[in-house]
């Protein structure tokens, strides 16, 4: 099996912990996220983060 098909079993795998039922916080004041890509071909690994504030 691929990283692909390795990534995508993962993925499913975690998908069954995401709980779409439960009540969130109250007030929401800060946002992140981030992603990674990797280059096999010239072994360069990209990454980025970004938080922000919620208005309000």
């Amino acid at each position: 099996m691929g990283q692909i098909e390795n990534a995508e079993v993962l993925q499913a795998e975690l998908r069954r912990l995401v709980r779409a039922d439960a009540r969130g916080p109250e007030l929401v004041t800060t946002m992140a996220g981030f992603d990674v890509a990797y280059d096999t071909d010239t072994d360069l690994l990209a990454t980025a983060v970004v938080v922000l504030a919620a208005p309000g």
